[in-house]
């Protein structure tokens, strides 16, 4: 919701922390199945690449035609709102490749960003986009085209490289590898944020600073896994019970909090309480936890699964509704019937992908 104008009518719409927690989540379970093919001997650092291609395939298929599909439907809609010319149509088409494959933020037009001539292929749609809109609102709204693309690409990228890395030498990766990383990404981006400088782009290792953001989210999720692990087998929570129950309860209402008031930290202090509330809810022992598993077990598994179709096609209205005449009163019916495209979309099109495309990628052979 805080994509939208007059967001500050209503601050509850503003708050939420999906991108980090889905960083977390991914290193979680990567790591899980990589210790699971490591203690079944299914796996030979001689021939890390081996493993490292069969991994990125296998995202290929489980992420990609959720991207383009809400390509698709990012396209379709922002073309339509704003009447891009015809002949317009393909070059932007073609450029939005960058996007799609996640060149934009891995480097190849990455060191353009903030000059005015970003390299996503579609700056003249949105500058078009914000010229409708400064005439409609008085002023142009800060528009990403087609951001959950990039985003999506950047963790199937960067996950590779990690899984790699993680196959070929375990030790060098969990004693070198990842603290160097967490520390060099916010650190680094935490500099770019504090200092005002996050929108020109600064290169650390060469690597733009969003795609170290991605690459220490999901360090940090490869971690979660082991702490998660020796909580387990250390019995940290049948032998601190009370404490433990404690602590999650009360993260837990800090965490509903911060959304409810729409409150807005850094990146760094966001995963100050972020990072510990994401193993409580893996660990899954406390109070909150345990309910919501045995009451809403099957019903969390199509809302965990919904929200990444959710997330791919809710770019596709923020043109709608940047681009709309807008009031204080009318703010509230306005965010409502956001949260309505979306959902109805997102559960469209998990339908397509999940009963139509997904079932004949993986059909085994």
């Amino acid at each position: 919701m805080h994509h939208i104008p007059g967001k500050d009518f209503h601050p509850w719409f503003n708050g939420g922390y999906v991108l980090g927690f889905f960083l977390f989540v991914t290193g979680y379970f990567m790591t899980a199945s990589f210790e699971r093919k490591r203690q079944n001997n299914l796996l030979d650092p001689a021939n890390a690449h081996v493993s490292a291609w069969q991994y990125f395939w296998t995202r290929v298929k489980g992420l990609m035609p959720a991207s383009i599909l809400g390509f698709i439907v990012v396209f379709s809609i922002r073309n339509y709102a704003i009447k891009t010319p015809l002949s317009q149509i393909s070059l932007y088409l073609i450029k939005a490749g960058y996007e799609i494959l996640g060149l934009y933020q891995i480097g190849m037009n990455g060191y353009t960003e903030g000059t005015g001539l970003e390299g996503t292929g579609l700056e003249g749609l949105k500058g078009a986009l914000n010229a409708v809109a400064e005439s409609r609102m008085g002023a142009a709204p800060a528009v990403l085209w087609n951001g959950p693309s990039w985003y999506i690409s950047a963790i199937i990228i960067t996950s590779v490289i990690i899984y790699y890395v993680l196959v070929k030498n375990r030790d060098f990766f969990l004693g070198f590898f990842v603290p160097f990383m967490i520390i060099a990404t916010y650190g680094y981006t935490g500099f770019a944020q504090e200092s005002g400088f996050q929108r020109t782009q600064l290169h650390f290792l060469g690597l733009p600073t969003n795609i170290m953001r991605v690459t220490g989210g999901i360090c940090i999720g490869v971690l979660m896994y082991y702490v998660v692990q020796w909580i387990k087998e250390k019995q940290i929570v049948e032998k601190h019970k009370a404490a433990w129950n404690t602590f999650a309860v009360l993260l837990s209402a800090f965490v509903s909090w911060t959304v409810w008031a729409g409150i807005s930290w850094s990146e760094i202090q966001n995963n100050l309480f972020l990072i510990p509330f994401t193993v409580v809810v893996i660990v899954g022992q406390d109070p909150i936890s345990k309910f919501l598993s045995d009451q809403l077990g099957k019903f969390s598994v199509h809302v965990g699964q919904l929200s990444l179709y959710i997330y791919i096609s809710h770019w596709a209205y923020i043109t709608l509704f940047q681009t709309a005449p807008f009031s204080k009163k009318a703010y509230v019916p306005m965010a409502f019937t956001y949260i309505g495209l979306c959902l109805l979309t997102g559960y469209v099109l998990m339908l397509i992908d999940t009963k139509l495309i997904q079932p004949k990628l993986f059909k085994r052979a």
